[in-house]
């Protein structure tokens, strides 16, 4: 019996690898094409899955993140609200578990950026509980690049009189991107997702040459990401005097 149980684990554990891996691809080559009803087809068929491994749930967080940033982007307030809910139930069941601790407290600062993007009245009272969250995350796990990335998120979309400041929030962008380099970038929409803010930062802070370097750093990375290649690049060399091109 107890050998027919450790069988039954081993093939499931098994079968969970690939299944991980090729979500992660899904998911990469959805947000490489923009097509996000390919994104939502990945997420819907995770969120099915019964029961969930740790590992599988906090996945789902990741693609929930990515969907409501899209759907916030669009201005689809109630699909956004949806998942946000449905985000911050999964991050709950992983604090529960003690899972990932500082990965769970930069993703619950992130949905708590969301809830200000669509209540910004409620900036006294949740901006500070983000900043909180942000700053465990870094502490709980030095090397967690998402926590960097939060905390960058929050000094860039800061007011200046609440202590936002957009310079100091490249330092934080520039910290994940190296942590991220430092693992596994391969098929990863964060990662060139990082790549195409870094850009979009320096552009907005009028350093062109530096937003230049990451759009073609990421189509470097990723020569098919049509955000950049059919958007952010060609939007960059509209906006650039002739004489520096």
């Amino acid at each position: 019996m107890e050998r027919s149980f450790c069988l039954i684990l081993l093939s499931m554990l098994i079968a969970l690898g690939p299944m991980q891996a090729d979500t992660k691809s899904s998911i990469y080559n959805a947000y490489i094409n923009r097509d996000m009803v390919a994104w939502k087809a990945v997420m819907t068929s995770l969120e099915k899955v019964q029961p969930k491994t740790l590992p599988q749930l906090l996945e789902l967080v990741n693609y929930q993140y990515g969907y409501i940033g899209w759907c916030l982007g669009m201005n689809n307030k109630n699909e956004a609200k949806q998942y946000i809910d449905k985000g911050e139930a999964n991050l709950a069941l992983l604090e529960k578990h003690a899972y990932q601790p500082s990965l769970v407290n930069a993703y619950k600062a992130a949905f708590i950026g969301f809830r200000l993007d669509l209540a910004p009245v409620k900036a006294p009272v949740l901006g500070p509980k983000s900043l909180e969250l942000m700053e465990l995350a870094i502490k709980q796990d030095k090397n967690n690049p998402f926590g960097y990335l939060q905390f960058g998120n929050g000094l860039y979309y800061r007011p200046k009189v609440l202590g936002g400041s957009k310079e100091k929030a490249m330092a934080y962008y520039h910290k994940a991107e190296r942590l991220m380099e430092a693992g596994e970038t391969s098929n990863d929409w964060n990662y060139i997702n990082l790549l195409a803010l870094i850009g979009m930062a320096y552009q907005d802070l009028g350093q062109s040459d530096k937003a230049e370097a990451y759009y073609q750093k990421a189509l470097r990375v990723e020569p098919r990401f049509s955000w950049v290649k059919e958007e952010l690049y060609p939007m960059w060399k509209q906006h650039i005097p002739s004489s520096n091109q």
